[in-house]
């Protein structure tokens, strides 16, 4: 799927014919029921009430067990985005098909793309050998100080369509940029462990570029050579995958909890490595969970990733 496709600037309004649908789209909100959000996205829910504070009625559309990449909302699902104010997608590809389903039901809501206007980022033939076309990886929040640009989409976003609370707004995004720099930090004290040479990423996706980036690591390749979980690699992908993994000793693969790790676990038996398959980086946990919020998301994968591989 296309980076650029279905991008939108902040406050592009979707008017395609919900009364096709039935819905009362747009419809006066109750007294004190507070701005109805929809996230595409756990993680994306998670910034969005962190950024509304006690002002919205956030919910997430994408169930935690369910891949972003090939989403099929339900006509329920709908429904639900229909009767929101504003809908916060992350954008560069990431809910395609969710996006394509949005357009042809039609809406009258505020869309945003948390990600819009981040510079793009597209693996490297160093990376993955990728043919003319190569989709640039969407997964921007796996970089904390990249998620403070999506603090700023949404309370952009929220001013716009509640101005009384616009103030509350811009002091709980301060807050909590605040606490996304505290977690820039602790990241780039905890992963200082790990020698230059064990910093070697291979993983289910090409999804931790921008995470290998910021601090220092090396994407070497992915079970699926894509920057989503789609796609069927061939024998000759994985024998490469295998003969790479050796070559430059990297001692561990890592898998989403929501990923099959079966051809994962393949490819490390050849290698002789081992997998962890509970990452968690495209959806949170329950509340009881060890990665309940996005903030505790990632210090559980990084220390899941520093113990594996220091």
């Amino acid at each position: 799927m296309s980076s650029r496709r279905g991008g939108r600037v902040l406050g592009t309004t979707l008017v395609l014919g919900a009364l096709a649908l039935g819905l009362c789209v747009g419809c006066a909100r109750e007294e004190g029921e507070g701005v109805r959000v929809v996230a595409s996205t756990s993680v994306l829910a998670d910034i969005c009430r962190n950024v509304a504070g006690r002002w919205a009625r956030v919910t997430s559309l994408i169930p935690a067990a369910a891949d972003p990449h090939g989403f099929q909302p339900t006509p329920g699902d709908l429904r639900s985005v229909a009767a929101s104010d504003l809908i916060v997608l992350n954008g560069a590809g990431l809910e395609g098909a969710l996006r394509d389903a949005m357009e042809n039901a039609g809406l009258h809501a505020m869309v945003v793309e948390a990600g819009r206007g981040l510079p793009a980022r597209t693996p490297g033939p160093d990376e993955v050998s990728f043919g003319e076309g190569a989709d640039a990886d969407p997964h921007y929040w796996l970089d904390p100080l990249l998620v403070v640009h999506y603090v700023r989409v949404i309370e952009t976003a929220l001013k716009t369509v509640d101005p009384a609370h616009a103030v509350a707004y811009a002091a709980n995004a301060d807050r909590y940029v605040a606490r996304l720099e505290e977690l820039d930090r602790w990241i780039g004290e905890t992963v200082a462990v790990v020698p230059e040479r064990r910093r070697l990423l291979v993983t289910d996706h090409l999804a931790w570029g921008y995470f290998a980036d910021r601090y220092g690591f090396r994407l070497i390749g992915a079970v699926m050579s894509s920057v989503t979980s789609g796609g069927s690699p061939t024998a000759r992908d994985l024998s490469d995958l295998v003969a790479r993994i050796r070559e430059l000793g990297v001692p561990v693969i890592f898998v989403d909890a929501a990923e099959s790790p079966t051809l994962a676990k393949q490819v490390a038996a050849e290698a002789g490595v081992r997998v962890v398959d509970t990452l968690r980086f495209h959806s949170l946990t329950g509340p009881k969970g060890p990665a309940s919020t996005y903030l505790t998301m990632m210090r559980f994968d990084v220390e899941q990733m520093v113990e594996a591989l220091r």
